[in-house]
């Protein structure tokens, strides 16, 4: 009998013990591996260290990060089905510790085929994808009409003055081999393409002449409304933005951009594209 006493006591003493471990609601406890959200659409995986105020502190390599609760996932057990549907936002495992956050476009009784706002898709076990909160949902989405957007930026072509004809030397914007615009030093003009000083600190490169726009000046003409457009960095070194015209008035025009964000925008300051 007091052996039975003592075995009873002792798992009494146990489940207290791993019981000041544990959240209340039920999320991850301290010492747990879970997976984070370290921007809108990456998310992170880490052992929880401390858990203070509806804060947790979570050591993810030689980093410890602090993030809000509704931001921590548990990792999810081998062997986890989910319910998921096509066209769900969720995250899924793309490589080491990373998550990347993406809409599921197809199902099957092993994998999840899933499209990332990075656009290449990831097919993983249903055990390497975690549904997510509404609020980190519309980060997600929010991305990906942005990348759509992009996408359709970057299938048009600047819209050029009548005769203009590149010089070596001469400042300009053209489009990389990804489709985003930046700002080069004409190094020399051949039959079919142009040879360039990229500005950004990249190796020189050549590119097609309908791809390289004049840097825009006084005489820039105006897109109008519903135009596609580049709009001028901060600096030489970024990337231009793609934004849509709303509105012209004089030299002056308000963009949109893929974010939803307008600016009001001298015509220096942009490029059309059509």
């Amino acid at each position: 009998m007091k052996e039975i006493a003592l075995i009873t006591l002792l798992v009494f003493l146990c489940g207290c013990s791993m019981a000041t471990k544990m959240t209340v609601d039920g999320k991850p406890k301290v010492g747990d591996t879970v997976v984070f959200k370290s921007s809108a659409i990456l998310y992170s995986e880490g052992k929880v260290e401390k858990l203070e105020g509806g804060k947790y502190e979570i050591r993810s390599g030689n980093n410890i990060v602090k993030t809000d609760a509704a931001d921590v996932y548990p990792l999810p057990a081998a062997g986890t089905k989910s319910d998921v549907k096509a066209g769900d936002i969720v995250i899924a495992f793309s490589r080491e510790v990373h998550w990347s956050g993406g809409e599921v476009k197809n199902i099957t009784a092993e994998i999840v085929e899933i499209e990332p706002v990075s656009g290449q898709k990831l097919n993983v076990p249903h055990d390497k994808m975690i549904k997510i909160s509404p609020a980190a949902i519309a980060d997600i989405k929010q991305n990906m009409e942005k990348r759509g957007f992009d996408d359709a930026g970057k299938t048009k072509k600047p819209v050029l003055p009548k005769d203009w004809k590149p010089k070596r030397g001469e400042k300009v914007a053209a489009q990389w081999s990804f489709g985003t615009w930046h700002v080069a030093i004409v190094k020399n003009v051949n039959a079919n393409d142009i040879d360039l000083d990229w500005q950004n600190g990249w190796s020189d490169g050549s590119v097609a002449k309908d791809k390289v726009a004049p840097y825009p000046g006084a005489a820039n003409a105006m897109p109008k409304v519903n135009d596609y457009v580049i709009v001028k960095p901060v600096n030489e070194t970024a990337e231009w933005r793609f934004a849509t015209v709303v509105a012209v008035s004089g030299q002056e025009a308000e963009v949109k951009f893929g974010d939803g964000k307008t600016q009001k925008l001298r015509n220096t300051d942009l490029i059309g594209l059509a």
